[in-house]
Formats: C-alpha cells, sequence, structure tokens
C-alpha cells in the first residue's frame, strides 16, 4: 500500500489536471453552487495557475497558443490572468498542458455591504427581488443607452434623475417640454433609472439616460396618435428602450404599426398588461413586437391586480415600489405600469455591457434568465416569471 500511494503521488505530480481539484480539507469551506461558480466568473477571463520553473516568456506563449491574452502575471503565485473569446475551450485545453497546476475563471467579488447609499434603499424591495444590487456588482449602466418614457412626462428637476436627456417632446401641449404635471411618468423613470449612490433617494435600476415624451396630460389620459407618433420619434431617436406604462382595451392599428416600426428600428419595447385583474392583457403590451409586463408582490405571487393572458412575457415587482415624485418628493406606488420600468432597467443593463446585441437577443436574455414562477415552464399569469437582472 505505500509503494501504490507513493505511485499515486508522482502521477499526481507528473500529469496536469484538467481542472482544480480539491482534497476534503481544502474543499471544505468552499461553494458547490456551479451555477454560482458560473454566474460569478467575469466570463472572458482566466487564470492559469503555473508549476515553479517555467519562464514568463514561456508562460505567455503557451497561453497565446491556445487563443488567450494575458492581462496580468502574479510571479509570487505562479499565476497568469488571460483574456479569452471562448473561456471554455481555453479552459480545456490549456489544462491539459504540462506544467499547468490549475485553471478556473476570474471570478467577480463585491463588498459584503452591497446596498448602495441612497437613502430608501432599504424600502425598495423590487430592485432586491431582481437581484439588481449582485447585477451592478457587473454593470450599472453606461451613458450610450437611453431608456425613453412615453408617459405623462418626467419631472426633470428632480435631484434623483440627473441623467434625463434632452430631446422629447409635448405631445398633449405640442411643444419640447415634456415636464410631468401628473407624476406617473416621474415615478416609472425612478424605478428605471435615478442615480446610484448620490445619498439621496432611491435607486434606480440602470444607470442610463432618460429621454421623455410626454402623452398623457394631467389627468393620466391620452390618445393612441399621441402615443404612436412618440414609439416612432423615440425610435428615430435610437431610444435602445421605450417603456410604455399605458395602455388601452383596444387594439389601435396606428398603435401596432408603430410598435412595429420601432421594433423593426432595434428599439426594445416594454408595457404594462393593466391593472383590471382579470384574463385580457392591454394595448400595446398585447403586440408581439412588446414585452407585455405583470406585477407580482413581495410574496412572489401575482398582484391582485395585474391582468394576465396568453401575451404575458415576464413578471416584475409592482406592489408597495417606492420611487421619485414630482417636486424633489418620493412616494409608493402599485401597478403594472411600475412593474415594466424593472424590465426595462435590467433590458438597459444587459444593452450597457452588450451593446452590440440585437433587440432579439436582448428579449431572449430576458426570457432564458427569468426565475420561474407558478406553474412550471411559462403560464399566462407570470409568463417566463421574474425578470432576474443578476443573471440575466
Amino acid at each position: 500500500m505505500a509503494h501504490l500511494a507513493a505511485l499515486l503521488l508522482v502521477l499526481a505530480v507528473l500529469l496536469p489536471c484538467s481542472l482544480q481539484v480539491w482534497s476534503t480539507s481544502e474543499a471544505s469551506g468552499l461553494s458547490t453552487d456551479c451555477a454560482y461558480l458560473e454566474n460569478s466568473a467575469v466570463l472572458d477571463e482566466v487564470i492559469i495557475g503555473f508549476l515553479p520553473g517555467a519562464s514568463q516568456q514561456c508562460r505567455t506563449s503557451l497561453v497565446e497558443q491556445h487563443g488567450g491574452l494575458v492581462l496580468k502575471t502574479n510571479s509570487v503565485l505562479d499565476f497568469v490572468v488571460a483574456k479569452t473569446p471562448d473561456p471554455h475551450a481555453f479552459m480545456a485545453g490549456i489544462a491539459a498542458e504540462t506544467g499547468v497546476r490549475y485553471v478556473e475563471p476570474n471570478m467577480t467579488v463585491q463588498s459584503a455591504d452591497t446596498w448602495p447609499d441612497d437613502p430608501y434603499w432599504g424600502q425598495q424591495w423590487g430592485p432586491q427581488a431582481i437581484r439588481a444590487d449582485l447585477a451592478w456588482a457587473i454593470e450599472t449602466g453606461s451613458s450610450s443607452i437611453t431608456i425613453a418614457v412615453i408617459d405623462t412626462g418626467v419631472d426633470y428637476t428632480h435631484a434623483d434623475l440627473g441623467n434625463y436627456m434632452s430631446g422629447g417632446y409635448d405631445y398633449v401641449n405640442d411643444h419640447d417640454n415634456p415636464m410631468d404635471d401628473h407624476g406617473h411618468g416621474t415615478f416609472v423613470a425612478g424605478i428605471a433609472a435615478a442615480t446610484i449612490n448620490n445619498d439621496t433617494g432611491i435607486a434606480g435600476i440602470a444607470q442610463v439616460n432618460i429621454l421623455a415624451f410626454k402623452v398623457l396630460g394631467s389627468d393620466g389620459k391620452g390618445d393612441t396618435a399621441d402615443v404612436a407618433a412618440a414609439i416612432q420619434e423615440a425610435a428615430d431617436m435610437g431610444a435602445d428602450v421605450i417603456n410604455m406604462s399605458l395602455g388601452g382595451e383596444s387594439d389601435s392599428y396606428s398603435l401596432r404599426l408603430a410598435c412595429n416600426y420601432a421594433w423593426e428600428q432595434g428599439s426594445l419595447l416594454v408595457a404594462a398588461v393593466g391593472n383590471e385583474g382579470t384574463a385580457g392583457i392591454m394595448y400595446p403590451a398585447a403586440y408581439d413586437t412588446v414585452i407585455a409586463v405583470g406585477s407580482i408582490d413581495q410574496s412572489g405571487s401575482r398582484s391582485h391586480f395585474s391582468n394576465w393572458g396568453p401575451e404575458m412575457e415576464l413578471a416584475a415587482p409592482g406592489s408597495g415600489i417606492v420611487s421619485t415624485a414630482m417636486g424633489n418628493n418620493y412616494g409608493t406606488g402599485n401597478g403594472t405600469s411600475y412593474a415594466a420600468p424593472h424590465v426595462a432597467g435590467v433590458a438597459a443593463l444587459i444593452w450597457s455591457r452588450a451593446p452590440d446585441l440585437t433587440n432579439q437577443l436582448v428579449r431572449d436574455i430576458l426570457r432564458e434568465t427569468a426565475h420561474d414562477l407558478g406553474i412550471p415552464g411559462w403560464d399566462q399569469e407570470y409568463g417566463y416569471g421574474r425578470v432576474d437582472a443578476y443573471d440575466a
């Protein structure tokens, strides 16, 4: 037995391992959740640990032979960090090389305290439920991405909406100043993109631009012609995401055409399903070019007011939501109107991370990474499930 143990020890030293192997004692404090490891990785970076002896030139050459580029070197711990377009193939190939001690993904880490310094963050159960705080360790948003808020306008003087960009329009009063005189649009804009870590108010899902189009008056009402015009204009201005926390019960050919136009221009459209608590999705959410978003409460169940139907695509928090209110204030609201901007914000995060994606690919990612709710698989109450910023 002693001879066998010695032979095994020699083999362990001489043979390169395909993945890092841990003894029972070494593994005692490690997570065995493969999904966690996959999701925590910096997906295009790999750490390669080498046995002592090889020169840095040889190590660099070996990395390059397998399609990698050395980014960093740690000569004391004998590892390098390499960037590669195909991490899985790279790891499988280089792990078989003599002299390679271990290969592993380069993981993201974050502070143990992931809460932003925005005072009302503790009351924002919505972003926490969709794991936006974990997603922010990877991506918080890009100033090259824009969410168009088609609504009652936006109070762009609000201290927490400093990422407002000019260029929108007030279709109700026919001028270029889409100031909110109702409050709904300001609330929606805050959920999607209020400034984070500014020691003020709340934290929005994505740190991206807000472009406002006022199509609803001070009474919260408007018409399909104005909504259609705003959709077309938002798309022409290059809005990446178009949020529509509004709708009507009847199909409109002009509204359908506008949504088709924006989709063909590359915009991703998101809309609320309605608040009657009945079967039947409002328009424009019911169109196949639009992501229909329903509301869930803190228990993860469909909010009692949220509509449902065969066009349902995603669910998001919409009950007891805290957001920005007019006049530098904050408030709490309920409605599928407030579920939709959670999804719009996550879409903006995806695009911030990977700006070359098409609107269809962003939509596919949102669907495929959603947390399933209700009966297994897609269903009419929750669609593909609750949007998940971290997995997306």
